[in-house]
Order: structure tokens, then C-alpha cells, then sequence
């Protein structure tokens, strides 16, 4: 059966590469073909140093753990490591930290070695059997007297035993050989017990927190752009012979080229020191004839002369053959970037008037001028950390020469065959790659504790649960594909559509420096107003008055709002950049798909037991871009109510109010506008439609349902009309629709709209207004605060904190909320009232909030008192998800590991080897009770879903509270919803967890709190209601 599975792997592979699906098969990126060759030097160079034992410098005891790698392996995973993690999704032009750079280069060689050393261990043992078998293999009067004994047929098993295992080694050596040749950085090889996985874990411990210091050394050291913004590592002056004297990875340009690869702290290596002359010409005539040693000279005295027409030029870049001493070096212990200007300057022999002789010989041109591709310093997150920073010049070039498009892989890519079945923690979703079942949290631990569960059949309901989400199959959306391609080619001018030209630009400074200025201030020399008055001039104002020109510099609340301005134009600059190059990789994606007759979205869960995607660059759990390009890959017949809520779907979709309406309110504007639903589905680029269907709240969403109506209503029977478009069934507020249920709360039910109602209710709306309330009474009162927010009260103001708040929001988190909300308000006040009045409303919001939801506010202190006591012993928080999914949160204090602080300038915290014996995070652990167990709950009910829907035959897809189906199944889905969410909450879940609870602290049991009071809610009222999931 192994024999066809693996014939089976390599059948897909080949279709996976006709159609460049595969990683390998996407392109390496242009950086990484001009570096990984120096790269490949270094490490074979420092490999050769360390085993000749003629160097001990720290980054270079690392090198023994690099061993294990294949240098060009090792070299090509660096750079597309450190690249695609500094200028990724949310990081363009962010400054990376090193020590995360340092952990994920260091994670990805543990991954490697675990594989490597699984092959080696096999080998061993088969070494060991083979030598064992040779042994008792020997043929002579003796064994041949024993065969017919009881001991000879004992021989003879064990004999028959060696072989099976034998065979059995030699078909997992094979397996793990085709894993590492497929996946290289990612192969893992199969484990079925905890031991198994145990083993596999523990190898390769060291290389997370000590490689990757030595991995990040290596980046900087051939991380060098020239002054024409190419790719290049430093280039060498041009001495005949030179690389026979120094290093092989030496080459660089000055002491700083030389230093940065390699040499001690102080920049000088091979008889070349800081100010770039060369300390042993005795040696140098040695090595060069007399020829040679002449022009040796002659480039000796040209490089003096040009050292001193660039000086102006030397601050902070290297200069082949120029100084350095006042440079910033490459060499990890800098801590310091400038802004650098790579416009040559005029040489100093030219004549001021231009009189030289035309026939005087030309001067040789300027030496190359080396700039850092990547420079390290420091900056403060929170604390002083080292931090590994692009150089504009390399964004700007990679972003022209579309090296992101070529050389990022989104992780692993969806599967074009139906995913492995979930069997086991280590044991489902891809064929080839081997994943956990938990996408992050991963221990030993939390290892230990799923295979125990899994013995005893308690995660059989998760599994099932998964295999119903990941066995949906998908396609591409070609009309929104192509509608796409198009807008983003300019054919559509919309802010909803990324545009990388539309960067803000930087406020101008308030404040001017006075350099060529004392003429206009009525001075004679600047010297004469230098002496007297400040630098600087500023443009100031005092009331309504006349603008004045006056001198000094901006008083603190000033330099304060300059910098606030400053900070928000560059993030919004980072945003749109980061949009617009997420937007054309899922384009991309999506381009690569539409040729794919189907594909699969397999899943993992999270600790919690909540379920994601493993690919996810398209997918139901992405954004409005990505969910647009989705849609099911079986299309059904609508059926004589699937026409009703695709309208119904896209009202929802449009949003802006119309979400909030009836049933039949959202079928009336629909229905209102269908003539603009037409022309959006057959001309979506005129610049009317556009403008229309680019209003909706969900664009590419809406545009996809557009098409879909269309289509059906021109149907000759709309009823028998094929749709695949997935409709959504979303909660109201989930979160707080479980706490309602959980404390059977009729008020908390109605808001969430657990009770029928002709209406749907709106929670936001409700707090709102019992904010307003309150405001309003204080106004009465002449209360300042009351009276200036006022004006700024409404449902967009506390939404984001009333979603929050079922999470664990804290106090000061809301208040950055509504401080948020406030200013995109355009909030009337300076920064000290604006921080005032976003402590006035999250005051009032807060306690709005208990108000309303009084029963949820008394089982989030029930939480919090319980979790203080299971804490007490210093245990993590645990308890059984209504599905059988043992939930440990993971929240513990890290170990920090110290190494290579001249380059991180911080340590690198990392998970102790046995994970039994760490620290729990107290304050975590009682902070995410709360939000976490609502999340199991709200996950256990999808999966219920999932399952329910499967036996029916219904393709289902979710996000967390967000269910999708056919139009043909929206009513059945309906009751299914209903059902499963009366099921689940049929249990008495806070008295079981009590009971757990006290299990995990039995001495302090008694502190536990008494259960939370119930309310009279009837839990079937909920089959009832319209707008439960709507």
C-alpha cells in the first residue's frame, strides 16, 4: 500500500508541476541567485576555519551546527528567509527584528535536520539489524542440529523478524528521502506515537537560538548594493593577485568591505587597516613582480587622491578603495544608519572656470560606491532591540524589477486532490508535507496531550469536523478574475482599487533652517546673525492674527504633532503599499488557478480548536479580494427559494444600512435596483456602473453576486438554474449570543436577536444609545466632558469596543479604540482633550455594556475567579470543549537564551526543551479565559454544523461564526444552525467546567466561586428566530 501511495504522491507532483503549483517550480528570486554563491563561500570558508581549529570567534562556533546543511541549501533558504520576511505583508519598509529573523531562519534548519537525522538514525539501525542478521546467518552441523529444536525455530523467527524490519526501515527511508527531496526546508517524516514525535523535536534544538545569529552575521556580510541599485556583492579593488592573499569571501571595497567580512571588531584584516593603506608593503612586493607592483602603485595614489575628493561622500556608505574610518560599518556591532546621497561629486582637478586644456588626459573614473542592502541597528519596540532594516534602494528595485511576484511562496499552496482524511494529531491534510493538527501553541506538551486524547477517542468529533470543511471542494471566479486584471491595469479609477503611485507625501517641516538667509532678516553675514539669534526660522501665528516669521524651534506639543503627522503619513504609505502587493499576489494566485479544474482548502485548528486554512492567500478566512475569487466548485440548481437569497446575500453584502433592514426590506432594494445589478454584471468597467457597485461594502463580493442574480433571472427557468456562488449565514455579535445562552439572559437575547423579532436588533445600536442616555444627562449638568462629546456619539463609535468586549478588551484597549474613532471624526481639541474625551466615553461605555449585558459581565467574573484559583498552583488553564477538544492555553513565561548581543542587542526567548518544567503566565492565563472558552464554543458549534451539513450532502464552508452554502441550501442550513446551537447549549458547560476546575487545584477547590444565577431564557425560542444567523 506504501508503494502505490508514493506512486499515487508522484502522479500529483507531476500534475502539480504542469501547471508550476509547485514551490520549487516558482522561481527563485533575482537576489538569491547573485548571492547565494557568495554565500556558499562564506559558509565553506568559516567551516574550513573552524575545523582546522585556526579560529574561535564567537559567530563562528556556531559553525559546526551548519554542517549539517548542504551550503547551497543553507545559502539559497537565507536569502529567501530574510527577504521575504522584511519586505512581506504588513512589514514593507518595517524593519525587521533580528532576533524574529533569527528564530525563523534558525526554525527552518531545525526542520531540515530533523529529517536529516531521522534518515541517519535510520541508516544506523539498519546497520545494526544487518550486522545482527549477518551474525545468526552462519550456517553450520550445530544450527543445522537446532532447526528441528525449540531454540532453532526461535533462530529462525528471529531470523524472519530482522527482515520485516529490515523492509519496514528501508520503505521509510525511502519516504523520507522523497520528503526531502520535495520539500526540502519543510520535510518531516511521518510520526505515529508521541515518542516518535518526541524524538523528532528534540533534534535540531540548538540551531533555533544559535544558527540563526550566525545565519544573520552571513546575510550582512554580502549584503551590498552598488551605486546603480543592482544586486551585487562588494567589489574588490582591482589588485592583480589580491584574492590569493586575503579571504576568498573577503573582496570589499576599504576596511569596511574587508571588516564586514569577517575580521575582528575593529575592521582591519589582511594587512589593510582603517584608513586603507597597506601596513606590510614588504609582503605585498613578495607577491607581485616588478610590473605588477608598479601599477599596484599607480591605482595606490589614485585611490589617495579620490579618497579625498569623495570625503563628502565617505559618512555612512563604504567607497571601493576609500576611507572608512568614518563609516558605518557593516559589522554586526554597528548600531546606526544614515541617510545616504549617491550623486558623485564634481572632481577636484576641474577648474572652477572651466579653463582647462580639452586635451589634458581624462581622470579615471569614480570608484564604485557600495552601499548596505541591509543595515542593522537598533530601535525601540517596547525596549532596545537590534533590528535588520532594507535599504529604500533595494524596495524600490525589487518592487520595478517584480522580484516579490517571482519569489514569494504563500507557504504551502491549496491541494488539487481531496485531502488525507485527519486520522491523527500528525496523521491528515496534505499528502506530502507532514503538518501538526494544531497550527500554532505547538509543544511537546500540548503534543503529549492530544495523543492521549487521541488514544482515547475524544478527538474523533474534531477530526470529523475538519475532514467536512477541507473536503469542500473550490474553482476560481474567472468573471471577477478578469474584472480584476482589468481595474488594476487602470481601467477602473476607485480608491477601492490598490495604486502604489498615490504615495503621500512627508508634511514640509515647520521649521526652516537660516543658511543663506540673514539678507532677508536684514543681517550682512551669516556669521553676524548666527551670533545673536537661533538657526532656525518658523512660520507663527497668535489667534486670528497676521502670520509672522519669527526664529527659534517648535515647543514640544508642536515637535509632538509634527511627528504624529509624520508617523501617519508613513503608515498609511506602508498600508498602501502592502495592499496593493497582497492584491497582486492573490491576483496572481488566482490567474495560476483558474486553470485548475478544482482545488482544496484542507484546515488545522488553533489551541482553542478554531479552524484555518492552511493555505492562506485565497481562502473564506481572507479578505473581500480573496473571498470574491471564491466559489464552489459543484454548482447546483437554485431551487424555488435560491433566487430569494441571492438578493438576500447581496443586501448584505452592500451594507451601509440596508444589512440592518427586514428580511423583506433587503428583497425590496434589491429588487429596487436591479436594473444597476445588470449593468454591474455585464459592464463592470463603465465608469456609472463601477461607481455603483464600488459603493458596496464588499465590492468584489457583491460584484460576484451581481453576475450570479443576472444570470439567473435571464435563465428561462431561474429555479433550474446552476449556481455555485457560496451565500452566508452570519451571527449577530456570536460572541455574546453564547454568553446569552450560556446565562439563559432575555435581555442579552433579545439584543443579539436570539428572540424572534419582525426587525433585527442591533447591539451596537443599543449601547449607543443607552451611552447617549447617559451623556445627555450629564450635558444637563454643564459637565465639560459631557457637552464636547456629545456631538461625537453613534454606533460606529462603539462598535469596535462592543466586539471587543465579549473578547477580554482591557480598559486601556478601548480607550485607543475610541480615541481611533474620535479622530477619524476629525475630533476638535488638541491631543491632552482628545485623550479626556476618549476616557469620558469608555467610561460610559463600559458600563453601557454591563448594563445590557449584566448576565455576561457576571460569567466573565465567574471566569476570572476561577481562573485566579486554577492558577494558583501554577497551573495553565484547561477544560473539554463541548466536541471532545482538550483546550490548554499556552500562555507561559519564556526562557531567554543570550548569544551574538553585538548583533541582536537582545535576546532570544525560547521554549524550554521540556515544557513541563516552564512558568505560566498568570496574567495571560486569567486574562484569555474568558474570550478563549467563548471561542471553543463558538468553534464546537461549527463544527456540529460542519458535520450535520456533510451527512446531508450539503458543500459547507465557514469563517469561525460565518457559515456557507448553496442558495439551494440556505433554509436547510437554517434549521441545522438552530438546531446545533440548542444542542450544544442543552449542556450545563459553566458547572462542568467548575468541575474541572476544581480537579486541576483540589486544595484550593473550595475558593471556587458558585455558578452565575440563571435567567428564564427558553433556549427553543432560538428555532424561532429570523435573524439568529441571517
Amino acid at each position: 500500500r506504501r508503494e502505490e501511495w508514493i506512486k499515487e504522491l508522484k502522479k500529483i507532483e507531476e500534475q502539480k508541476l504542469a501547471i508550476g503549483m509547485v514551490d520549487k517550480t516558482r522561481g527563485y528570486i533575482a537576489l538569491e541567485k547573485v548571492w547565494s554563491g557568495k554565500l556558499k563561500e562564506l559558509i565553506e570558508e568559516d567551516i574550513k576555519r573552524v575545523t582546522s581549529k585556526d579560529d574561535f570567534s564567537s559567530d563562528l562556533t556556531l559553525v559546526p551546527y551548519v554542517m549539517y546543511m548542504d551550503p547551497d541549501v543553507l545559502s539559497k533558504m537565507i536569502i529567501r528567509m530574510a527577504v521575504s520576511s522584511t519586505v512581506g505583508p504588513n512589514r514593507s519598509h518595517e524593519p525587521l527584528r533580528v532576533a524574529e529573523l533569527a528564530y525563523s531562519i534558525g526554525s527552518r534548519v531545525e526542520q531540515y535536520a530533523q529529517g536529516l537525522y531521522l534518515a541517519e538514525k535510520i541508516l544506523q539501525q539498519k546497520s545494526d539489524l544487518n550486522r545482527d542478521s549477518k551474525r545468526r546467518s552462519g550456517t553450520s552441523a550445530a544450527d543445522t542440529r537446532l532447526v528441528a529444536s525449540d531454540d532453532g525455530h526461535e533462530m529462525i523467527e528471529r531470523k524472519k523478524e530482522l527482515r520485516f524490519r529490515l523492509r519496514k526501515l528501508a520503505a521509510l527511508e525511502k519516504v523520507v528521502a522523497e520528503q526531502l527531496q520535495a520539500r526540502p526546508l519543510r520535510g518531516k517524516p511521518t510520526v505515529q506515537s508521541f515518542a516518535e514525535a518526541r524524538d523528532v523535536m528534540n533534534w535540531g534544538t540548538d540551531l533555533v537560538t544559535k544558527v540563526g545569529a550566525y545565519l544573520v552575521n552571513l546575510l550582512l556580510r554580502v549584503s551590498y548594493l552598488d551605486e546603480a541599485q543592482n544586486f551585487a556583492p562588494c567589489v574588490p579593488l582591482e589588485i592583480p593577485n589580491y584574492g590569493k592573499k586575503g579571504s576568498e569571501g573577503g573582496g570589499g571595497g576599504g576596511a569596511e568591505g574587508l571588516s564586514a567580512y569577517g575580521a575582528g571588531e575593529g575592521g582591519e584584516r589582511d594587512g589593510i587597516d582603517d584608513d586603507g593603506d597597506d601596513d606590510d608593503d614588504e609582503s605585498l612586493t613578495a607577491a607581485f613582480d616588478a610590473d605588477e607592483l608598479a601599477e599596484y602603485e599607480e591605482k595606490k595614489r589614485l585611490q589617495r587622491e579620490e579618497r579625498q575628493r569623495l570625503a563628502v561622500l565617505s559618512k555612512g556608505v563604504g567607497v571601493a578603495g576609500g576611507s572608512s574610518s568614518s563609516s558605518s560599518s557593516i559589522n554586526p556591532s554597528s548600531s546606526s544608519s544614515s541617510e545616504l546621497d549617491l550623486t558623485p561629486p564634481p572632481l577636484s582637478h576641474e577648474s572652477e572656470s572651466g579653463s582647462e586644456s580639452e586635451s589634458a588626459a581624462a581622470p579615471p573614473p569614480p570608484p564604485q560606491i557600495l552601499v548596505p542592502a541591509f543595515n542593522h541597528t537598533t530601535t525601540m519596540l517596547g525596549r532596545r532591540v537590534g533590528v535588520l532594516a532594507p535599504h529604500p534602494h533595494l524596495l524600490e528595485a525589487m518592487a520595478d524589477d517584480s522580484l516579490l511576484e517571482r519569489g514569494f511562496v504563500e507557504g504551502l499552496p491549496p491541494m488539487l486532490v481531496e485531502p488525507r482524511p485527519w486520522s491523527a494529531p500528525h496523521v491528515g491534510g496534505n499528502l506530502i508535507t507532514i503538518l501538526p493538527i494544531l497550527k500554532a501553541g505547538f509543544s511537546h506538551r500540548l503534543l503529549k496531550i492530544l495523543y492521549r486524547a487521541h488514544d482515547g477517542g475524544m478527538l474523533n468529533n474534531l477530526y470529523d469536523g475538519l475532514n467536512a470543511v477541507g473536503s469542500t471542494p473550490w474553482s476560481i471566479n474567472a468573471f471577477v478574475v478578469q474584472v480584476m486584471k482589468e481595474a488594476y491595469q487602470g481601467k477602473i479609477n476607485s480608491a477601492r482599487i490598490p495604486d502604489p503611485s498615490l504615495t503621500l507625501n512627508l508634511p514640509s517641516s515647520p521649521l526652516h533652517p537660516l543658511a543663506g538667509q540673514h539678507r532677508r532678516l536684514g543681517f550682512a553675514t551669516s556669521r553676524e546673525f548666527g551670533s545673536t539669534q537661533s538657526t532656525y526660522l518658523r512660520m507663527s501665528q497668535h489667534g486670528s492674527g497676521q502670520l509672522l516669521v519669527t526664529t527659534g524651534l517648535l515647543l514640544p506639543l508642536e515637535q509632538q504633532a509634527y511627528r504624529d503627522a509624520v508617523n501617519e503619513v508613513n503608515k498609511k504609505n506602508v498600508q498602501l503599499k502592502t495592499d496593493d502587493l497582497m492584491f497582486r499576489r492573490k491576483l496572481d494566485m488566482a490567474v495560476e488557478l483558474s486553470d485548475v479544474n478544482k482545488f482544496f482548502l484542507p484546515c488545522q485548528v488553533d489551541f482553542r480548536g478554531r479552524a484555518y486554512p492552511i493555505h492562506h492567500l485565497i481562502c473564506q478566512t481572507g479578505d473581500d479580494v480573496s473571498r470574491g475569487l471564491l466559489r464552489f466548485h459543484a454548482a447546483k440548481p437554485l431551487g424555488p427559494r435560491g433566487t430569494r437569497w441571492i438578493k438576500i446575500h447581496l443586501a448584505n453584502l452592500w451594507g451601509n444600512g440596508i444589512d440592518k433592514l427586514s428580511i423583506e426590506g433587503r428583497v425590496s432594494f434589491i429588487e429596487d435596483h436591479l436594473t444597476e445589478v445588470a449593468e454591474a454584471a455585464d459592464a463592470p468597467l463603465l465608469e456609472g456602473a463601477a461607481a455603483w457597485w464600488l459603493k458596496a461594502e464588499k465590492p468584489w463580493q457583491f460584484l460576484a453576486a451581481c453576475k450570479e442574480l443576472t444570470n439567473a433571472l435571464r435563465a428561462d427557468d431561474p429555479a433550474q438554474y446552476h449556481s455555485s456562488l457560496p451565500i452566508h449565514q452570519d451571527g449577530t455579535c456570536n460572541g455574546l449570543q453564547h454568553y446569552a445562552a450560556l446565562g439563559r439572559d432575555v435581555r442579552g437575547a433579545k439584543a443579539v436577536n436570539l428572540l424572534q423579532c419582525d426587525k433585527p436588533a442591533d447591539v451596537y445600536t443599543e449601547v449607543a444609545t443607552v451611552v447617549k442616555k447617559r451623556v445627555a444627562e450629564e450635558s444637563k449638568r454643564n459637565v465639560s466632558e459631557a457637552i464636547k462629546a456629545a456631538p461625537y456619539i453613534d454606533r460606529k463609535l462603539v462598535k469596535q469596543t462592543v466586539m471587543t468586549y465579549v473578547y477580554g478588551v482591557t480598559y486601556v484597549g478601548a480607550r485607543m479604540q475610541i480615541e481611533n474613532r474620535l479622530r477619524e471624526k476629525k475630533f476638535k481639541g488638541n491631543a491632552s482633550e482628545l485623550t479626556q474625551i476618549a476616557e469620558y466615553l469608555t467610561k460610559h461605555t463600559f458600563s453601557s455594556l454591563g448594563e445590557v449585558f449584566a448576565s455576561a459581565r457576571t460569567i466573565m467574573d465567574f471566569f476570572g475567579v476561577c481562573a485566579r484559583v486554577i492558577t494558583g498552583n501554577g497551573n495553565a488553564i484547561c477544560w473539554t470543549s463541548p466536541i471532545g477538544f482538550p483546550v490548554h492555553q499556552p500562555y507561559v513565561r519564556q526562557r531567554a537564551t543570550s548569544f551574538g548581543r553585538s548583533l541582536l542587542k537582545h535576546s532570544i526567548s525560547t521554549f524550554d526543551d521540556k515544557f513541563e518544567a516552564v512558568t505560566v503566565d498568570t496574567y495571560r492565563q486569567c486574562l484569555g479565559l474568558p474570550p478563549n472558552f467563548i471561542h471553543s464554543l463558538d468553534a464546537s458549534h461549527m463544527f456540529m454544523t460542519a458535520v450535520s451539513c456533510k451527512e446531508r450532502g450539503i458543500d459547507f464552508a465557514s469563517v469561525h461564526d460565518s457559515f456557507w452554502v448553496h442558495a439551494c441550501h440556505v433554509d436547510e442550513l437554517g434549521a441545522i444552525i438552530r438546531d446545533r446551537f440548542v444542542e450544544l447549549h442543552s449542556m450545563p458547560w459553566l458547572e462542568l467546567f467548575r468541575e474541572e476546575a476544581a480537579a486541576q487545584n483540589p486544595e484550593a477547590a473550595h475558593l471556587l466561586p458558585q455558578l452565575p444565577a440563571m435567567g428564564t431564557l427558553d433556549l427553543d425560542e432560538v428555532r424561532k428566530s429570523t435573524f439568529f444567523f441571517s
